[in-house]
């Protein structure tokens, strides 16, 4: 046979022959005969030399009339798409042939999206996918190994971050493509656990060291630096346990956990994925977490500690978003830098009010260890708590709803 043609039915029930298979079979101005070929659900487009009233003629424009028996016969109705293509002298009209988007093969299909894919190409594309996958988070891994080892030197803070950073990467991607219970995940969990209690340490001590150094009242500045020292001393502590329990939780046997992982597991997860549905639930869990928060702020004071309990829930869960946008940008060649930038775009804000959690939480625990007036005290916590109150204020999560409701 030659090469298919694919044509649709019109509203009155016409077909257009290909102008190739015109010129090659010679049915312009010429009597045709259209009838079953066959037992198959086909019809045979053939000239004759015939003339009775069964015969048809091409019009004008290269169509012919289906006669309302073999349409109904066939279930071929208006937009309906039938495949054409000849056999020596005669064409053959069939329903719509399902090939290969790929290669053109009509041999064990799989039905994808809507289209078709041969077993073969499926099998080449599955594993091209199943390596990006595999090349994004060996890069994240790397880097997060890097960076943790790094962090074991003193003076290195933003190896410390950076640690995080990634291991945070690491972890959104796993939950993302439904990666549960795994030995990997309880690793990264408690490193980060480790790691988070030095920087938390880290940036507590320098913000207080800098609004001593810019606070123009003496009785103050002398306050922010006894809490800055409070945290220097609480972080070379949280950094002594870090050197001595990293390397145990970090090492070798994570090394071989993650390469087992990347090069026997990681496709069973990757192949399955319907990313759009992964994104909704992302997308629908983002909203229920700012929903939670709006509820709870229109009962409670901004500074009600289950207030920003769910607010930082709200930023957790969004910049999960926005790593997994990041990632599946890079994976599949798609543009999904636009939501990341979106998710991105209130970090500050809830990274900001977080921070502050975070100083006044751990400003309790240091108070008792300070040596100056309760009333200079008292007033810098005052002045943390409407800091919190006027960045809670300046928040409207409320525009974020309509974005990832669909």
């Amino acid at each position: 046979m030659s090469d298919h043609y694919i044509r649709q039915i019109d509203h009155r029930g016409r077909l257009v022959i290909p102008k190739e298979i015109r010129n090659q079979v010679e049915f312009s101005n010429k009597n045709l005969k259209l009838g079953p070929l066959s037992l198959k659900k086909e019809l045979k487009l053939s000239k004759t030399t015939e003339e009775n009233e069964a015969f048809k003629a091409l019009d004008s424009q290269g169509r012919l009339l289906i006669p309302a028996n073999y349409k109904n016969e066939l279930d071929w109705n208006q937009e309906k798409k039938i495949d054409i293509t000849t056999d020596h002298d005669y064409a053959v009209w069939q329903d719509e042939v399902q090939v290969c988007e790929i290669c053109g093969s009509s041999d064990t299909l799989v039905s994808v999206k809507k289209a078709f894919v041969c077993e073969d190409c499926l099998g080449e594309g599955n594993e091209q996918v199943v390596n990006r996958w595999r090349v994004y988070m060996q890069g994240l891994v790397s880097s997060y190994l890097e960076y943790c080892e790094l962090s074991l030197e003193q003076e290195d803070e933003e190896s410390v971050h950076q640690a995080r950073v990634n291991g945070r990467k690491i972890r959104a991607l796993m939950e993302f493509i439904q990666v549960t219970n795994h030995p990997l995940l309880d690793r990264l969990n408690a490193a980060h656990k480790r790691l988070g209690k030095v920087r938390e340490s880290e940036v507590f001590m320098d913000e207080f060291k800098e609004r001593a150094e810019k606070t123009s009242k003496e009785q103050y500045e002398e306050v922010y630096r006894q809490l800055s020292d409070q945290a220097g001393k609480k972080k070379i502590k949280h950094h002594k346990n870090l050197k001595s329990k990293l390397p145990k939780i970090i090492n070798e046997t994570f090394v071989e956990q993650w390469k087992h992982f990347k090069d026997q597991e990681i496709r069973y997860y990757v192949l399955p994925l319907l990313v759009e549905e992964r994104i909704q639930d992302f997308e629908n869990g983002f909203a229920q977490a700012v929903e939670k928060y709006l509820e709870l702020s229109s009962k409670q004071d901004h500074n009600d500690k289950h207030t920003l309990d769910a607010l930082h829930s709200v930023r957790i869960i969004s910049k999960k978003i926005r790593y997994i946008h990041n990632a599946l940008h890079e994976i599949y060649a798609s543009d999904y830098k636009q939501e990341a930038k979106y998710f991105k775009s209130f970090q500050r804000q809830l990274g900001e009010i977080n921070d502050l959690k975070d100083w006044l939480e751990m400003f309790n625990k240091y108070r008792e260890n300070i040596d100056s007036k309760k009333k200079h005290t008292k007033a810098i916590y005052q002045l943390l708590l409407d800091e919190l109150s006027n960045l809670m204020d300046e928040l409207n999560l409320e525009e974020s709803l309509p974005h990832t409701k669909h």
